[in-house]
């Protein structure tokens, strides 16, 4: 007879068979003697449905008729297991996490030691690197920004801490304290329903835990599968704002959400990026109208027919040109992307200088060998991120690159107004697109600073008065 409450492990997938079949596998050996496993599908089409149910006969799984997100997938087995009222705990599984066999018995002794623990958290570490950290919990200010534990060899407190929030990647939460808050907020859809979560346990008199001795890897995400999207980003952020901030802290957290949507909304007007426009301008109209979950997105067409590598190649050969790189997509793509210039490189007899502008904390997840300098990116999290980042566009300027290249395609940076020539590289067709956005063009960032410090006036109390009303969650 087992003393170790029972536990209901809640696997969310979509799209991922390989991932989930090999998740699902390594859980048949962790070092805990009571759980029994759900798997929750949001709606794949890749087969995974069929492969669980070959290989783990045995294992229940729930399928979505759609994809419901992050909270609304988690929310469909945590309402089941709730139903069948056997168990304490639900521990919350992505299906790109790879255990420890001793991550859930690392998990629970915690959850034991103290009732008031509503969720516990795990340090999350890269699945290649396995020494940088990605998370281990996090804090969220009174403007809601977040800050938290990341980088190569981060020195972590022996015993666990309590944070603001935890992310679900891998978390075991308490089930009467799921019931009390009534499950995830699914409006958020993706992005901010995490933290939500672990917020509204908060204000239930519950703490959540970061558990550095529980460890989880997280394998990378698929080409294309990420990308900055500012629809859900701040939309998600003023539901947040509207639901745990009070009068005067609602007041300092909008204005500087409405100053951004609008400068970004005014600045991709001005490169005629509609996709762009659109999700800014959908992201406070869905807000102001109460529409929430998913919102669909045409994808933006380039307008030119992009170049190969090949191209690229015989643009650079017997010139001496410096080129800076911007390594803001998939990690795997990225690298192989310096490596293929690599190779240019050498073939050139050192005319081409490579140049990679990057996150401090992610130079051990990039093969900076392959490249002749690194510019450190160093701003992330300090009181001043817009004086940093015209400081670095400086610094960009003052190199006088001839290319530069973007390895994500969907976003556009202030720093491509430091070079002559820019392309956005797309991973899957392995072109190379030429975009309108560099120096000659720099006059359009004081222009979009402007509107957009006119255009938050506008934004700023219509945003600010409708937030009243969604306080309670509905859905």
């Amino acid at each position: 007879m087992t003393s170790h409450p029972k536990v209901a492990i809640v696997v969310l997938n979509w799209n991922k068979q390989d991932y989930v079949l090999s998740l699902l596998d390594s859980l048949q050996n962790i070092e805990y003697d009571n759980y029994e496993i759900t798997v929750v599908d949001n709606a794949s089409t890749d087969g995974s449905v069929e492969a669980i149910k070959e290989q783990f006969p045995d294992i229940d799984i729930l399928v979505n008729t759609k994809n419901l997100g992050c909270g609304g997938g988690l929310n469909t087995g945590m309402k089941h297991i709730v139903e069948k009222g056997e168990y304490k705990y639900i521990w919350l599984l992505d299906n790109d996490a790879e255990i420890e066999n001793n991550t859930l018995r690392e998990l629970m002794k915690v959850m034991e030691s103290d009732e008031k623990i509503g969720i516990s958290g795990c340090a999350l570490y890269d699945y290649h690197n396995k020494n940088f950290l990605v998370d281990c919990g996090s804090f969220v200010n009174r403007k809601a920004q977040s800050k938290g534990f990341s980088g190569e060899n981060v020195v972590l407190p022996n015993d666990p801490f309590e944070v603001d929030f935890v992310i679900s990647a891998s978390a075991v939460v308490r089930t009467q304290a799921v019931k009390e808050v009534n499950f995830i907020d699914q409006r958020y859809f993706f992005e901010w329903d995490d933290i939500d979560f672990c917020i509204s346990l908060k204000e239930k008199g519950y703490k959540a835990v970061s558990v550095p001795s529980a460890k989880v890897y997280h394998k990378p995400f698929l080409p294309g599968e990420r990308s900055w999207n500012p629809y859900y980003v701040f939309r998600n952020r003023a539901l947040f704002i509207s639901k745990h901030l009070g009068f005067w802290e609602r007041i300092k957290a909008f204005y500087p959400v409405a100053r951004e949507m609008a400068k970004i909304f005014a600045y991709s007007y001005l490169q005629n990026r509609k996709g762009n426009a659109n999700k800014i301008k959908f992201a406070f109209r869905d807000f102001i109208k109460n529409r929430w979950g998913e919102r669909e997105f045409a994808t933006e067409k380039n307008s030119n027919q992009g170049i190969t590598l090949t191209q690229l190649r015989n643009r650079i050969n017997n010139k001496k040109i410096k080129l800076i790189i911007f390594p803001t997509g998939n990690r795997d793509d990225i690298n192989e992307l310096l490596s293929d210039l690599s190779q240019i490189r050498r073939d050139s007899r050192q005319n081409l200088k490579v140049y990679l502008f990057l996150q401090e904390k992610r130079i051990p997840l990039i093969k900076v060998d392959l490249a002749d300098k690194v510019i450190p990116e160093s701003f992330s999290n300090t009181k001043f991120p817009v004086m940093k980042r015209l400081s670095s566009l400086v610094k960009i300027l003052f190199y006088k690159f001839d290319i530069a290249i973007d390895t994500a395609t969907h976003e556009t940076l202030l720093y491509y107004y430091a070079t002559s020539e820019v392309y956005k590289w797309n991973s899957k067709t392995n072109l190379f697109y030429s975009t309108d956005e560099n120096i000659y063009k720099i006059w359009k960032l004081p222009l979009a600073f402007i509107l957009g410090e006119f255009g938050a006036f506008l934004i700023f109390p219509l945003v600010f008065i409708k937030s009243f009303s969604y306080k309670i969650k509905t859905y």
